[in-house]
């Protein structure tokens, strides 16, 4: 059993937290390994932690920016992983990987699948992050760097759809509100 946990300073994840649980999704260690190859492969999660921070500050730049242009509508924009940051954060993490002891590795294509996985789950939780923030409190920014966005609305359309979809009790009330999201049809 592999238990993962990110704990909170009341604010949003850092974009460093973001890169070291998507580095640990990709480079697992066992908690009894020792010698070379262990050490190599801290050493590589901690570079592939740097590369995703750094990916993940652009995805909240980009959402940030998001909700400024679109306000409230930027939280129906697609949440599917933006494909140029996934893109480019995994050949950047391939590379770092080839280039390490454990080059051998990065040419198996369950490797491959897996840094692809890890990849888009984890831009898709900080896009989805992002958005949460600013339909909840209305806050945008970086981890704790958080400002109050000064169009905010808790009482708009979007803002109470994002809710009943997050927040829905049953599947039931998820299918509904999944549906009222998109076709705008309200289910009785």
């Amino acid at each position: 059993m592999r238990l993962q946990l990110l704990v909170t300073d009341n604010g949003k994840h850092s974009d460093e937290k973001l890169g070291f649980a998507c580095a640990a999704d990709i480079i697992q260690i066992s908690a009894d390994a020792a010698g070379k190859n262990a050490q190599d492969g801290r050493r590589l999660e901690n570079q592939i932690a740097d590369l995703v921070a750094k990916h993940m500050r652009a995805v909240a730049n980009r959402e940030m920016s998001g909700i400024t242009a679109k306000g409230h509508d930027h939280l129906f924009q697609s949440l599917d992983a933006h494909p140029e940051t996934s893109a480019a954060l995994e050949r950047e993490i391939i590379s770092a990987g080839k280039a390490s002891p454990l080059a051998s590795w990065f040419d198996r294509q369950d490797t491959l699948a897996n840094i692809r996985d890890a990849v888009d789950r984890w831009v898709r939780v900080s896009q989805h992050m992002h958005r949460d923030w600013f339909a909840r409190h209305g806050m945008v920014g970086h981890g704790t760097e958080l400002t109050k966005h000064p169009d905010y609305d808790p009482d708009h359309e979007h803002v109470k759809r994002w809710k009943d979809l997050h927040d829905a009790p049953t599947p039931d009330a998820f299918r509904n509100a999944l549906h009222e999201l998109q076709s705008g049809e309200k289910l009785s």
